[in-house]
């Protein structure tokens, strides 16, 4: 067989294996070259300030304090105590967010202050999405102070979940659709709802505040009747506009209606849990022809080629010592 068709094959098969099983880890590798090499990522990178507050740089060189991720760090942190390094940085980070809200009669707030062009966000914006992560850490923060004054941010971060809300969508029946990009864009975003919902559960759990648990069924209602509007050809959608989801966000919201089921079984929820994890098992290379990405697309083969050469290369230079041996 000749050595750049052997060569192939082995590629195909490591290369292959390779993306089906850890392609999420080689796009976040992927971004973080690209960090290094150009400085900038091909996405965005989390960095840390010289007091340990989380900033995002993005693809465009600029950067930002992101509080949707401040928390998600935060509660990070909560699940190490009470390691004494978790502790301060869980106490510092929750602290820096209280810091940085905004109150009015409707709730406490919490702004990206970095523009969204994908979506037409315009600096301060909004997200339903973040207010739920903070409202899951300062929950957490007040069950374990005691404190009267974070059992009151809390309580004034739940009145931003609850309707009339910019971050809501009110829809018919009673059902709530909660908004991570408020606008005309793209209202309806799939994993953003998902994530509300697992998390409104999980503050119930806290405080056993049966607000929480109207928002969960209210938005549940929401989620299985739109369910439809989210897939294509067994792919699901970014939001209800068109987006296809890449493999990051299609597997995060495969595991997010599994979870979502847990609480409350749907058949829709089983159904469309099983059509998009059936289509993530298929081989990548035939992901492609059912959800076309282009920049998915052009990295595979890139990685495929560049591997494909060196293994090319190697297999030239092991035959060159054997045939000398002749």
């Amino acid at each position: 067989m000749k050595r750049w068709l052997f060569a192939l094959l082995i590629v195909m098969l490591i290369h292959g294996l390779a993306w089906q099983f850890a392609e999420v880890k080689i796009l976040r590798a992927a971004d973080k070259a690209s960090l290094f090499i150009r400085g900038r990522p091909a996405s965005q990178v989390q960095r840390l300030d010289k007091d340990g507050i989380p900033y995002q740089c993005y693809a465009d060189g600029s950067s930002s304090y992101n509080p949707l991720f401040v928390a998600a760090l935060a509660l990070r942190h909560y699940r190490k105590l009470p390691d004494p390094h978790a502790r301060k940085q869980f106490d510092l980070l929750s602290g820096w967010l209280a810091e940085h809200a905004t109150q009015d009669e409707t709730g406490l707030w919490f702004a990206h202050q970095e523009p969204y062009p994908k979506f037409d966000m315009q600096a301060p914006w909004y997200s339903a999405l973040t207010q739920v992560e903070v409202l899951h850490l300062f929950a957490l923060r007040a069950q374990e102070s005691q404190d009267d004054l974070w059992q009151s941010l809390t309580q004034a971060c739940a009145r931003s979940l609850t309707p009339p809300s910019d971050i809501i969508i009110e829809e018919a029946n009673n059902a709530l659709w909660y908004v991570e990009y408020p606008g005309e864009a793209a209202p309806y975003t799939l994993n953003g709802h998902c994530h509300v919902l697992i998390t409104l559960h999980e503050v119930w759990q806290i405080s056993k505040d049966p607000i929480y648990q109207q928002l969960f069924e209210r938005g549940h209602q929401s989620l299985v009747e739109n369910l439809p509007r989210f897939d294509k050809n067994g792919f699901s959608l970014y939001s209800a506009e068109g987006e296809l989801a890449g493999r990051l966000y299609h597997q995060m919201v495969i595991r997010q209606l599994a979870s979502i089921d847990a609480i409350k079984p749907h058949p829709s929820l089983k159904k469309y849990h099983g059509r998009w994890k059936q289509r993530d098992n298929l081989p990548v290379l035939i992901q492609h022809f059912y959800n076309p990405r282009i920049k998915r697309i052009i990295l595979f083969a890139i990685t495929l080629i560049s591997l494909w050469v060196l293994a090319w290369l190697f297999l030239h230079l092991i035959r060159l010592p054997l045939k000398r041996r002749r």
